[in-house]
Protein backbone atom coordinates (compact mmCIF):
# COMPACT_ATOMS: atom_id res chain seq x y z
CA UNK A 1 0.00 0.00 0.00
CA UNK A 2 3.08 2.38 0.37
CA UNK A 3 3.34 2.63 -3.28
CA UNK A 4 -0.15 3.50 -3.53
CA UNK A 5 0.05 6.38 -1.35
CA UNK A 6 2.89 8.04 -2.40
CA UNK A 7 1.13 7.83 -6.46
CA UNK A 8 -1.59 9.54 -4.82
CA UNK A 9 0.51 12.31 -3.34
CA UNK A 10 2.43 12.63 -6.54
CA UNK A 11 -0.24 12.81 -8.66
CA UNK A 12 -2.25 15.51 -5.90
CA UNK A 13 1.39 17.33 -6.69
CA UNK A 14 1.34 17.60 -10.51
CA UNK A 15 -2.30 19.02 -10.68
CA UNK A 16 -2.62 20.89 -7.21
CA UNK A 17 -3.22 24.73 -7.92
CA UNK A 18 -2.20 27.74 -5.46
CA UNK A 19 -5.76 28.35 -5.42
CA UNK A 20 -6.94 24.84 -4.84
CA UNK A 21 -4.34 24.27 -1.89
CA UNK A 22 -5.52 27.62 -0.39
CA UNK A 23 -9.41 25.63 -0.59
CA UNK A 24 -8.27 22.93 0.81
CA UNK A 25 -6.21 24.36 3.64
CA UNK A 26 -8.86 27.02 4.68
CA UNK A 27 -11.76 24.02 4.42
CA UNK A 28 -9.88 22.06 6.68
CA UNK A 29 -9.25 24.67 8.82
CA UNK A 30 -13.16 24.89 9.11
CA UNK A 31 -13.98 21.80 9.99
CA UNK A 32 -14.22 21.24 13.65
CA UNK A 33 -11.17 19.55 15.40
CA UNK A 34 -13.85 17.29 17.05
CA UNK A 35 -14.94 16.02 13.75
CA UNK A 36 -13.30 13.28 11.79
CA UNK A 37 -12.69 13.91 7.95
CA UNK A 38 -10.07 11.99 5.99
CA UNK A 39 -8.11 14.30 4.19
CA UNK A 40 -7.94 12.73 0.83
CA UNK A 41 -11.98 13.83 0.69
CA UNK A 42 -11.55 17.20 0.96
CA UNK A 43 -8.50 17.00 -2.28
CA UNK A 44 -10.87 14.56 -3.91
CA UNK A 45 -14.28 17.56 -3.12
CA UNK A 46 -11.21 20.30 -4.40
CA UNK A 47 -9.67 18.51 -6.90
CA UNK A 48 -12.11 16.69 -8.82
CA UNK A 49 -15.36 18.31 -7.65
CA UNK A 50 -14.37 22.11 -7.81
CA UNK A 51 -15.25 22.96 -3.94
CA UNK A 52 -13.85 26.04 -2.79
CA UNK A 53 -15.48 26.61 0.95
CA UNK A 54 -16.83 24.83 3.46
CA UNK A 55 -20.19 24.87 2.65
CA UNK A 56 -19.86 23.47 -0.71
CA UNK A 57 -17.87 20.66 0.76
CA UNK A 58 -20.79 20.11 3.25
CA UNK A 59 -23.32 19.75 0.05
CA UNK A 60 -20.24 17.44 -1.46
CA UNK A 61 -20.08 14.97 1.29
CA UNK A 62 -24.20 14.85 1.43
CA UNK A 63 -23.85 13.64 -2.38
CA UNK A 64 -20.45 11.61 -2.06
CA UNK A 65 -20.95 9.53 0.98
CA UNK A 66 -17.76 7.99 2.20
CA UNK A 67 -18.20 4.18 1.94
CA UNK A 68 -15.05 3.08 3.34
CA UNK A 69 -11.50 2.67 1.60
CA UNK A 70 -10.44 5.52 -0.82
CA UNK A 71 -8.92 4.51 -4.01
CA UNK A 72 -9.32 8.18 -5.66
CA UNK A 73 -6.76 9.27 -7.83
CA UNK A 74 -6.92 12.54 -9.26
Amino acid sequence: MPVFFENVADRIARVLTPEMREAILQIKSDIPTDEQVMSILVYQAVIEGGIRDIHDFRQWQKQNPNRGIITWLP
